[in-house]
């Protein structure tokens, strides 16, 4: 329960953030072992945090929202029989295989500048003669059109299935017991429920102050603990 980076931001996307808490981590702290896990909710889940942490060989738990929906309880997107997720991703030969076993072969490659990210484009070679045309696809050119983001669609795959694992539901679990009662300590018993400075950078002067106090207290609790507290 101890902070060792936090931050404020006005950005309305959890998964910008990912990248910089974990090099701020780093700052405070020294670089992190390979194969240190990482563990986020599923609004921090994207292709380009999958690829930032694989490059730092990090061990990631961070569920896509259909994942999360189901290790909540809920029954997942499963009412499309020809959705993204049905259609079978071979990493081998680079291509999609669709229910009726077709491939969806890589076409053209572009840049997604609204949300800085590359995206490879698939389409399928016999579409327009496919009777599940008008159930697939809307696309009366190209026929069904798939993206896979960052050319991480096979690790994108494998985190789902790592999360749907007995040790992803235990990651799942004790994250939420750990993260989100530091949310609930900071706001209910320390009474920080609104930022009184103006603009960012005093409301991270804030935030800065509530996060070492709840450090204080934890450190404090510890150290009562063991009997070793002195004032």
């Amino acid at each position: 329960g101890i902070i060792i980076s936090n931050d404020v931001t006005s950005d309305v996307r959890d998964a910008n953030q990912l990248q910089p808490q974990i090099k701020q981590v780093e700052e405070n702290v020294g670089t992190l072992q390979e194969g240190t896990k990482i563990s986020a909710d599923s609004s921090y889940s994207s292709s380009k945090n999958l690829k930032f942490m694989k490059e730092k060989k990090l061990d990631g738990f961070i569920p896509d929202e259909d994942t999360a929906s189901i290790l909540n309880g809920a029954k997942g997107r499963t009412d499309n029989p020809f959705g993204k997720d049905k259609f079978e991703y071979d990493p081998v030969d680079d291509c999609f295989i669709c229910p009726n076993d077709k491939k969806l072969t890589f076409r053209f490659e572009y840049v997604d500048i609204t949300k800085n990210r590359n995206v490879r484009i698939y389409k399928g070679t016999h579409c327009k003669q496919c009777p599940d045309r008008k159930k697939c696809s809307k696309n009366s050119r190209d026929g069904k059109v798939i993206k896979n983001f960052e050319g991480m669609e096979e690790e994108r795959r494998n985190m789902a299935d790592k999360m749907r694992s007995e040790e992803g539901k235990l990651t799942y679990r004790t994250r939420s017991k750990v993260v989100e009662c530091i949310f609930g300590h900071i706001k209910r018993n320390l009474g920080f429920r609104e930022f009184l400075l103006r603009g960012l950078n005093g409301a991270k002067i804030e935030f800065n102050l509530a996060c070492i106090s709840s450090n204080l207290r934890r450190i404090w609790n510890f150290l009562n603990r063991f009997g070793t507290a002195e004032c």
